[in-house]
């Protein structure tokens, strides 16, 4: 139960005041101005939180749990070890906010825009990102699994080293992304676009990529081991020491790829084009 009320919340923020270990569980707090405000370990789980704004406040190590946050802005925010969890962010604005190090389980993000916004070492599962915007973010080292990634668009997205186990990402355009050394084992890559990114050193192990969009794309060392890439795009792509491994790229295209040492034992390359491949 919150031991303070939302006309206390309001006049401590206009004060300039900063809230430290308040609870404020359950509060009605739509389309509140929390701009430029500070919160430390303060409690608001399953409070409703729709169209407010957040732009330039700070908040660190808070509960926002279980909570209603459609349509809120959050630019230039800061959410470090935040836990959001079961939380509803649909439809915001997260340019350049920081998210670092926070607790996404079953986050709902999908169709909001999410525009150079820092998820370095975040964790979560069963996440919402569909139809989100994503361009320019931070997403390394981060743990994502079987979370929802279709068509959402993050083009020049970093996630070296981050985990995607599972997670479906069908339709997404990433293109000219950093991905080297990212796990995405059984995930769903089927129409994607990830043109000249650079995902060597990725593991791929039974993930299905079907029709993807791999041009010009750097897969040095990758882990494609079992991978369904029918009808793939790898045009111009570098496969160099690249493990295809019973993989299935019937009716690809590998024109013009470098596949220097590539480990093709049982791999199927019925009706695919490699005019002009290097190996």
């Amino acid at each position: 139960m919150a031991d303070i009320t939302r006309k206390d919340v309001e006049r401590r923020i206009k004060r300039g005041e900063s809230l430290k270990e308040i609870d404020m569980t359950g509060l009605n707090l739509d389309d509140l101005n929390f701009e430029g405000s500070i919160f430390y370990k303060c409690k608001l789980t399953g409070s409703r939180i729709n169209s407010s704004n957040f732009a330039f406040s700070r908040f660190e190590a808070c509960l926002f749990n279980e909570c209603e946050m459609q349509e809120c802005n959050l630019q230039e925010s800061s959410f470090v070890e935040c836990d959001f969890s079961k939380t509803d962010l649909r439809d915001s604005i997260l340019i350049e906010a920081n998210f670092r190090q926070t607790v996404l389980h079953s986050t709902d993000f999908s169709g909001s825009f999410l525009q150079d916004v820092v998820l370095i070492e975040a964790r979560g599962d069963l996440c919402n990102f569909s139809f989100s915007t994503l361009n320019e973010s931070n997403l390394n080292s981060a743990i994502f699994h079987v979370c929802d990634f279709s068509a959402c668009h993050g083009f020049g997205i970093s996630a070296a080293a981050s985990d995607f186990t599972g997670s479906e990402f069908r339709g997404a355009r990433l293109d000219s992304s950093q991905i080297q050394g990212a796990i995405l084992n059984f995930c769903n890559l089927a129409d994607a676009s990830l043109q000249e990114c650079n995902l060597s050193k990725a593991q791929l192990f039974s993930s299905n990529l079907e029709n993807v969009r791999l041009n010009s794309a750097v897969l040095q060392e990758a882990f494609l081991m079992g991978a369904k890439a029918e009808r793939a795009d790898l045009t111009d792509t570098v496969l160099n020491n690249a493990n295809l491994t019973k993989a299935d790229f019937s009716n690809s295209i590998f024109d013009g790829a470098d596949m220097n040492g590539v480990m093709d034992q049982d791999t199927v390359l019925e009706g695919a084009s490699l005019e002009g491949v290097t190996r």
